[in-house]
């Protein structure tokens, strides 16, 4: 029996088919179909050039990047697909008989991260720090997401009442704390670059960006008392050398202390978390 997991970007969309030991037998990356009918003709064909036939698929997870109410599978804002209130999971059961699981792509992202651990917990924090700001809460073995589907949106944290979301709809920190924020003054990875040459505005945003990233670390930390703290998005790929003292800050600051790792399935984790959803719901 397999499962499959989907991760469905802005630009790209990841699939996966696991077994049930979470073995990927499948993978493929395709350019995003915002068009569901598109969406739903490339699964068809993704599963049917497979090694897998269609009757032996058990289940399917499907990340978006969107608050989702999980418990009707409806996307109600995926803003890089022009997607609001769309009955996904609805959509896709006309098509494929099996069950599927809608949810945001960074609480998938979250799961994925916690089966490639080295220590199995059961208390993680999953930051994914790309386009934008996004948080993916794992407490007491259980993905916390709140009344409406919205815990995990740190984006929106404010600092000051002044503070509110931006034209393009991002919250008040997502502005400062993400790559499109760093955006503003050049090109992410080279700032970074400029940060290690003091070669500014790289050296004084890298900084800022570095010091408002590890305040928010240690307020979620105090909040949510997690084993760990686990930083993703693409921001993170450059962060490697600045986790030994974001680290250091962040226990000599807050009330307990937790472990704080860079993602290790990157780019794969929201797939891996999705298949990895419909894999535990046959237990």
């Amino acid at each position: 029996m397999y499962t499959i997991g989907l991760d469905i970007g802005g630009t790209k969309i990841y699939g996966i088919i696991s077994d049930l030991s979470g073995k990927i037998v499948y993978e493929r990356k395709v350019n995003t179909y915002s068009e569901i009918d598109d969406l739903i003709e490339w699964i068809c064909t993704f599963i049917d050039k497979s090694p897998v036939s269609l009757h032996e698929i058990t289940g399917m997870g499907v990340g978006v990047p969107s608050i989702v109410d999980r418990e009707n599978g409806l996307v109600l804002d995926a803003y890089s697909l022009t997607w609001t209130n769309v009955p996904l999971k609805e959509i896709l059961a006309t098509t494929f008989e099996f069950p599927i699981w809608v949810d945001n792509d960074v609480n998938f992202a979250a799961l994925g991260e916690s089966t490639a651990l080295d220590k199995k917990s059961n208390n993680i924090l999953f930051i994914a720090i790309g386009t934008g700001l996004g948080c993916g809460i794992i407490i007491n073995g259980h993905l916390v997401t709140g009344a409406k589907g919205f815990a995990g949106e740190v984006g929106f944290n404010i600092s000051s009442l002044s503070d509110s979301r931006n034209t393009n709809g991002f919250g008040a920190l997502e502005d400062q704390l993400s790559g499109t924020a760093l955006s503003k003054y050049g090109d992410p990875y080279h700032l970074f670059q400029h940060y290690w040459n003091r070669k500014e505005p790289g050296f004084t945003v890298i900084n800022q960006f570095i010091n408002l990233l590890t305040v928010q670390i240690v307020n979620m930390v105090n909040l949510l008392n997690p084993e760990y703290v686990i930083i993703g998005g693409g921001v993170s790929e450059s962060m490697e050398p600045f986790i030994k003292n974001i680290t250091k800050n962040v226990n000599d600051k807050a009330a307990s202390q937790t472990k704080i790792k860079l993602a290790q399935l990157k780019n794969k984790a929201g797939a891996i978390g999705a298949a990895y959803i419909a894999r535990r719901q046959l237990d």
